[in-house]
């Protein structure tokens, strides 16, 4: 499916790649399609690849897996004038020179956008972009092809050799076919109907017929509608009109491999035997030396979630406080997903590096907020670690702090916290660093000696100072823990000790006994999964900002007892 710059639709497939648009005046993009056959001999589109002023080509797959002049890069980067991330299920490149491409693979939808500068300049196989109609029809030379298969034709790329025919699949003709799609593009009662007036659905009926050409009817013939449907929501949202996606395009997966509809809730009543952790990382330079160790922790993680008979692990790594495009808060891919296995997530944090800024976050609940609207699993037991250096602050722009709380204790997220700040220990006479202290929950402090038992020390615990920080309170009261990085760096047996101590005392945060379940459509129109406690805690202030538990700024003259001289006998 096409649509031009000036609004003229057709449909085409063909055997090679076609120029879709480029800046003939100044040589500063290019965005090509290109097509291959699948092991059943069909034409399927194989990438869109955008070509920058600086020599790099990206390609980016309907699997979401993006290279970079032919090597396999993960997202963000940034590259020269170039940046390209991945944001839910839309891949962005965005070129400085005036090029913009959004690509929702949800629904094999991409959209180019060109800023006025290259008016008149850019042309390609999506038109001219000079607002005249006539000449989105015309190939280079100014010619005028007869048919569609011509124009691709004159706007072929590359050196392979392909026949000049259009492949695209024919309109369906099937009476279940034609009312489906009428339903939405036609009916008096069509959730798009708000939007008729302004945009004519009828090429977006169409649209619809073509997809259901290969459809077999029965009752997911709906799920055919969801392609055309996102394209005419999308086209309508440019122009003010947000509409919602039909309902059973949205779809959430239940824990028994089935599927929720929009709208549509479970009750978990026994969590499954899954987990899926985020590991939320600060790309500050003081995090240079943790972020290698990371993997070593996701794989501790791993052996002890198996050893607790869970079966289906996921992982998936949120960085933020970087420079450009890695400030706010993003998610690194791993194989191009959002999360991904053991194995895959390795190619993530290899792809995590620290800027050379080194000034404090501000916005470190910000990126908690993100965490928590990643599509987590319906049943799964879900885990956020928070890699940080920068103190978290009561007030951030946009993120309100109870909000964050509630949100963490509804939803049954555990946060775990790893902090390069060491921990403060108070003794009879004096305010001490304790070298030995791995991390501490909300009742018991963890030490080397938990390597082999995992018991705690209560009456440690009741003498450790807590750093001032508003994120302790909110990973203590979600059966979280607050573990120093500093233990991570000494010699390499109390290293493996320290990742061995702190998975464990991540495995142990119970998962409440109960979830409500609800299946709502994320801003890119697909299916995310909502769970909150079938019964919420009834305390809604915080138990743990307790003064006495925290770090004091200045360190109090404890009196102390008398000393006494010894008398010598007479």
């Amino acid at each position: 499916h096409f649509k031009t710059f000036d609004g003229f639709h057709f449909e085409f497939a063909g055997e090679c790649s076609y120029l879709l648009l480029k800046d003939f005046l100044n040589d500063n993009f290019a965005v090509t399609i290109n097509y291959a056959r699948d092991e059943n001999q069909r034409v399927v589109k194989k990438s869109i690849t955008v070509h920058t002023d600086e020599g790099h080509r990206f390609d980016i797959a309907p699997d979401y897996k993006v290279t970079m002049d032919g090597q396999k890069i993960e997202l963000p980067q940034e590259t020269g004038d170039t940046a390209i991330w991945r944001s839910g299920e839309v891949i962005n490149v965005v070129n400085k020179a005036g090029l913009a491409v959004r690509c929702n693979l949800a629904y094999d939808q991409c959209v180019t956008e060109i800023n006025g500068d290259h008016f008149g300049k850019v042309s390609g196989l999506l038109g001219t972009y000079d607002y005249e109609d006539h000449m989105d029809k015309m190939a280079p030379g100014n010619k005028v092809p007869q048919d569609l298969a011509s124009l691709a034709g004159e706007w072929q790329v590359g050196q392979a050799r392909c026949r000049r025919t259009n492949l695209a699949e024919p309109q369906a003709t099937h009476p279940q076919a034609k009312a489906t799609c009428e339903k939405y593009f036609r009916g008096d009662d069509s959730i798009y109907r708000p939007c008729f007036k302004l945009v004519d659905p009828t090429p977006y009926e169409v649209m619809c017929l073509h997809d259901m050409s290969s459809s077999v009817y029965g009752s997911d013939i709906e799920e055919k509608v969801c392609t055309a449907a996102a394209a005419y929501k999308t086209e309508c949202g440019s122009h003010g009109v947000e509409l919602p996606m039909p309902r059973t395009c949205v779809r959430c997966e239940k824990p028994d491999m089935s599927h929720l509809v929009a709208g549509e809730l479970f009750t978990v009543s026994e969590p499954a035997k899954k987990v899926d952790v985020v590991f939320l990382v600060e790309r500050k330079q003081c995090n240079r030396n943790v972020m290698p160790q990371l993997i070593r922790v996701a794989q501790g993680l791993e052996e002890r979630y198996q050893e607790e008979g869970y079966t289906d692990g996921r992982y998936a790594v949120v960085g933020f406080g970087g420079e450009g495009i890695t400030e706010t808060p993003h998610v690194v891919t791993a194989d191009g997903q959002t999360f991904g296995t053991i194995r895959s997530i390795v190619s993530a944090f290899s792809s995590l590096t620290p800027s050379a800024d080194n000034t404090e976050s501000a916005g470190v609940l910000s990126a908690l907020k993100y965490a928590t609207n990643l599509p987590m699993r319906i049943g799964s037991t879900k885990v956020l670690v928070l890699v940080k250096c920068s103190p978290c602050m009561s007030e951030e722009e946009n993120v309100d702090y109870t909000d964050i709380y509630r949100t963490l204790l509804d939803r049954g997220l555990h946060l775990h916290i790893l902090a390069n700040d060491d921990f403060v220990v108070r003794t009879a006479a004096k305010l001490s660093k304790s070298k030995r202290i791995f991390g501490v929950d909300s009742k018991k402090a963890y030490t080397v000696k938990d390597i082999r038992d995992m018991r705690g020390d209560p009456d440690l615990h009741l003498q450790i100072r807590l750093p001032k920080d508003y994120c302790v309170p909110l990973a203590l009261e979600t059966n979280g823990t607050l573990f120093s990085t500093m233990r991570m760096f000494e010699k390499r047996q109390v290293n493996k000790k320290f990742v061995h101590v702190f998975s464990k005392r991540v495995v142990m945060s119970q998962d409440p006994d109960c979830f409500i379940c609800e299946c709502i459509t994320s801003e890119d129109g697909v299916g995310r999964s909502i769970c909150n406690r079938c019964t919420s805690p009834s305390n809604p202030a915080m138990s743990l900002f307790a003064p006495e538990m925290y770090e004091e700024s200045e360190i109090i003259n404890t009196p102390r007892r008398p000393r006494t001289r010894k008398l010598n006998r007479q």
